[in-house]
């Protein structure tokens, strides 16, 4: 496996590790392939109702940064619908208190 592959899944373990640090049930698929537990081919993870794909990267585009108290960026390409990154941790201390 390459290093590349190590880095993505240790990516995924630690996304599930701190998901269920919060109390939130969490699971990975195997192989980062979400047909091994009967999702979607690109499901790496469940949560809180969340079909997620973790995505590591030595650096993000610059307008995808999060700075100050800055906590969710919305963004949108063009006739594309809006999509919400949003910083995982305050994510789920919002999930935490409403699960």
């Amino acid at each position: 496996m390459n290093s590349s592959k190590r880095k993505g899944i240790r990516f995924e373990h630690d996304i599930v590790a701190l998901v269920k640090s919060y109390g939130i049930e969490a699971q990975r698929a195997f192989s980062s392939d979400g047909r091994t537990v009967g999702w979607e081919a690109g499901t790496d993870l469940k949560f809180a109702g969340f079909c997620a794909q973790a995505k590591r990267r030595k650096d993000l585009p610059e307008y995808l940064s999060m700075e100050g108290e800055v906590n969710l960026v919305v963004i949108r390409e063009d006739r594309g619908r809006p999509l919400a990154l949003i910083d995982l941790e305050h994510l789920l201390r919002i999930l935490s208190d409403r699960l």
